[in-house]
C-alpha cells in the first residue's frame, strides 16, 4: 500500500534532467510517498515524472495507491529498471520519523529510472528503506 505525503510541479534540477533525458527548462511532478506492509512504513520514495507526459499522476496515485497501477492509466503497459544505485546513510529526523525507526539505525538507499517499452525514461525515483525490515535482492 502506499501512501501520497505531497506533491508539486517544479523545474527539472540539472541531475533530474540528466536522468529523465529532459531539456534544462522542463517541468517534472515530484510525489513523496510511503510505502507500507503489514501496517507498517518500510519505505519512503521521492518520485519524478516528466510533466509533460504525467500530468495529474498524483490524482490517479491518490486513487489506486500504486505507481505501476497509475502508469496504466498514462498508456504505459509495461516498464523496466534501466538503472539503480544502492547505498546506504542516516537518516534525517523527519526520514527516520516517517519509517518509524531510530535516527541511529541506517536506512538503504535505492535510486533508479524507469524506462517504457521503447526506453524513454519515465521516472526517476530515490526510495529510502527502513533497513532492519527489508532486504534487497538484486538478480540479473
Amino acid at each position: 500500500d502506499g501512501e501520497l505525503l505531497r506533491s508539486e510541479v517544479r523545474e527539472v534540477s540539472a541531475r533530474q534532467a540528466r536522468m529523465l533525458e529532459l531539456k534544462p527548462n522542463a517541468e517534472i511532478v515530484v510525489m513523496e510517498a510511503t510505502g507500507q506492509a503489514d501496517g507498517r512504513n518500510i519505505c519512503l520514495s521521492t518520485h519524478h515524472f516528466p510533466h509533460a507526459r504525467f500530468h495529474g499522476i498524483e490524482e490517479v496515485f491518490k486513487q489506486y495507491k500504486s505507481v505501476t497501477a497509475a502508469y496504466g492509466r498514462f498508456g504505459v503497459r509495461d516498464y523496466f529498471r534501466k538503472k539503480t544505485i544502492n547505498t546506504a546513510r542516516m537518516p534525517k529526523s523527519r526520514e527516520a520519523e516517517l519509517l518509524e525507526q531510530p535516527r541511529n539505525r541506517p536506512v538503504l538507499v535505492a535510486e533508479g529510472v524507469n524506462v517504457d517499452q521503447d526506453g524513454q525514461p519515465i521516472e526517476f525515483t530515490v526510495t529510502l528503506w527502513a533497513s532492519e525490515r527489508v532486504q534487497l535482492v538484486v538478480k540479473p
